[in-house]
């Protein structure tokens, strides 16, 4: 049990009830597909009569509380972050002080279960583990680890792992990660509710974006991994055989970085960068787009698509991802050439074909009970 203070019993329901630390730079009000995921996860879970307590400790926020508590969840907005330029010893400052905060936090507040997201700290797992904290769950929802080159042996010394793809299952699994600790749990996802075309044409006129004409929409950060830069030049061949057509890139940009730069410096009119949007904008500019455009370079599987693919849209996806690929292939891009995207978003356009892709795998319920199993398991209650 480590720090745990132990179980104690619902007698309304004869069963241990959970005391639980969710780790996560990112939770509401950030945007993002992490955000959400660990957000529907949290709600679902404090409706459960076998859950006592949800603590989440994210990152500070300007202009948020450091805490707030809603019913059985406390939210610790307590993480620092480091800037994307900052030095290494900068960078071992604020992992140290990140890797105290989670001990603290978990001794505090005497949970009995860590579940942490990757993104968080990797190599902060084992010092954990070394300090005493209780049983860890680790939750890889990309594959960062993948491109980024780092060791993922602080992975397979956890009592469990939740990857959201299959293809970060594949990765953990080649790198002996054992498999019995691998657990592919489905990213949930709530059906979003479709907008009426005045909503729809309100939130246009909001955002500055032409009432008329059709668009391509971009939803994710403004990064050069997000092939963002790719598809600003397949973009300008699209708009030859297109020229109604705008495109609407939405998400966070970071200064200095190379694709918010070529966005700053795109004199294109038909282009429009709206920034970081709140969730339910972002579903309203998903629904009205002609085609939704993932040109990512590596994925676990991508939220936007999923919630594009809920509401009726076209969608190109980012190859890689195999439930994508498996479902829709035709809606995959086979490479990130510039080229190859134009004439993806230009075939899919003129065609009538929409893709299919089953969502019963990702219904929130379906999700938080097979999370909650990993939970019994780890815990052995």
């Amino acid at each position: 049990m480590g720090i745990g203070r132990g179980y104690y019993t619902d007698e309304t329901v004869g069963r241990a009830a959970l005391r639980l630390l969710m780790a996560t730079p990112l939770y509401p009000p950030r945007p993002g597909g992490a955000a959400g995921y660990f957000a529907t996860l949290v709600q679902r879970l404090a409706k459960r009569s076998d859950i006592e307590r949800i603590v989440v400790l994210t990152r500070a926020g300007r202009g948020l509380p450091w805490r707030e508590s809603r019913d059985k969840v406390v939210i610790l907005r307590l993480l620092p972050s480091a800037p994307g330029v900052a030095s290494r010893p900068v960078r071992v400052v604020v992992a140290a002080a990140i890797h105290g905060l989670l001990l603290l936090t978990a001794w505090s507040w005497r949970v009995d279960l860590v579940h942490v997201h990757t993104m968080l700290s990797r190599r902060g797992l084992d010092v954990l583990k070394r300090l005493g904290a209780p049983s860890i769950i680790a939750d890889m929802r990309d594959l960062a680890a993948r491109d980024e080159g780092v060791s993922v042996a602080p992975y397979a010394r956890c009592a469990a792992v939740i990857c959201a793809s299959e293809n970060i299952a594949a990765f953990l699994g080649a790198r002996a990660v054992p498999a019995d600790t691998l657990h592919h749990i489905a990213i949930p996802l709530e059906r979003p509710r479709p907008r009426t075309a005045a909503e729809l044409a309100a939130l246009r006129r909001t955002l500055g974006v032409p009432v008329t004409n059709p668009y391509v929409c971009f939803a994710g950060a403004l990064t050069s991994a997000k092939g963002v830069i790719e598809l600003l030049d397949a973009f300008g061949a699209f708009a030859t055989a297109h020229p109604d057509f705008h495109l609407i890139l939405a998400g966070p940009g970071r200064p200095g970085e190379a694709a918010r730069e070529r966005v700053k410096r795109c004199e294109d009119a038909r282009v429009h960068y709206v920034g970081p949007l709140p969730h339910e904008q972002m579903l309203g500019m998903l629904q009205d787009a002609a085609l939704v455009v993932l040109p990512s370079r590596s994925e676990g599987l991508p939220r936007v698509c999923l919630e594009a693919l809920a509401l009726g849209r076209k969608v190109l996806c980012p190859p890689g991802v195999l439930e994508l690929e498996r479902a829709c292939p035709e809606f995959v891009l086979p490479d990130l050439a510039p080229a190859t995207i134009a004439a993806a978003m230009i075939a899919a356009v003129r065609s009538d074909a929409v893709p299919k892709y089953d969502l019963t795998p990702h219904d929130p319920d379906v999700v938080v009970e097979r999370v909650c199993q990993v939970y019994a398991r780890v815990t052995g209650s």
